[in-house]
């Protein structure tokens, strides 16, 4: 079965779907291998450049059947993402698959996706893949779907239901990067939505700057690396979320609190510039308080 006939539904209707794929200063080589990968598979495309500059021209676009908004990291991520869907909600879709520049489009975990939204009941919002890190292809598993606790979604590789997007009020753009896709997922399972997980639909992500290092009782602790700006937004969003949901879901409070002070010490065991990442902590713990949002102001300014 082809990645075409596959995107249809139990009476053979074709399944009306699309995605988009949010760009930085992207290998338009990738995102063109992606497109048509995608167009393969019947789906409308959309590409949401967020450079400040036109990663790639309007001509480049047509000549590979693509719409494109041209954001210019307005609102950062979570504009681009409210972008991809009121474009999909132009165009008539009910799913919409979330990418990134670093994806890449594979039938391994498109068709699982594709399969479980075509006999999806209403109430489920959201499948994605089991992510991955690393740089080589790694083969499926079996799979199974599991209801997965929404604060561990990332956005990456999501088919969406695009009601969904709509009934819950979509991406708090004041979030601009950092907990915006949790955020969200947060928002569909406290308005009575199910977020899966494609056990054995395996996604290939790449590493990263991450590292592992011995911590505690964890041998192989992940240390994720952040420049100082990526500090500010991750604590500032991470307290926020957490707040927002302090009492529909006391556990992620809870969760986020933790993790919080985990990545935290281990910034200050194993990374650089600590310094400038711990001004970064107590500038967004200020702004956390005083109710500012939005991109980082001045220096602090996230990629």
């Amino acid at each position: 079965m082809d990645l075409k006939e596959s995107a249809r539904n139990g009476s053979g209707k074709p399944l009306a779907w699309g995605a988009f794929a949010v760009l930085y200063g992207p290998d338009l080589l990738t995102v063109a291998r992606n497109v048509a990968a995608l167009r393969e598979a019947g789906a409308r495309v959309l590409l949401v450049d967020n450079t400040p500059f036109r990663a790639m021209s309007d001509e480049w676009c047509d000549a590979r059947f693509c719409d494109v908004v041209r954001n210019g990291n307005r609102d950062g991520v979570a504009g681009a993402f409210e972008e991809g869907f009121l474009w999909a909600e132009r165009e008539g879709l009910e799913w919409v698959l979330i990418l990134d520049q670093s994806s890449r489009v594979d039938a391994s975990w498109l068709l699982p996706l594709l399969d479980a939204a075509s006999t999806a009941p209403d109430s489920a919002a959201l499948f994605c893949p089991e992510h991955v890190e690393g740089r080589k292809a790694v083969p499926a598993g079996p799979e199974r779907i599991r209801r997965v606790r929404e604060r561990a979604v990332a956005a990456n590789g999501n088919l969406v239901r695009v009601a969904a997007w709509k009934a819950v009020g979509g991406f708090d753009r004041a979030l601009f990067i950092d907990r915006v896709d949790q955020d969200f997922c947060l928002k569909l399972g406290c308005a009575g939505y199910g977020v899966f997980r494609l056990m054995g639909a395996k996604m290939v992500r790449p590493p990263g700057g991450a590292t592992f290092h011995r911590f505690f009782w964890r041998r192989r602790q992940r240390v994720a690396n952040l420049p100082p700006a990526r500090w500010y937004t991750t604590t500032r969003n991470r307290i926020r979320v957490a707040g927002r949901y302090l009492f529909r879901r006391p556990e992620v409070a809870w969760s986020e609190f933790v993790h919080f002070l985990r990545e935290y010490f281990c910034m200050l065991l194993f990374e650089d510039s600590k310094t400038a990442k711990i001004e970064a902590v107590c500038h967004a713990l200020v702004d956390c308080v005083s109710g500012r949002g939005g991109a980082p102001s001045g220096p602090r300014r996230a990629p």
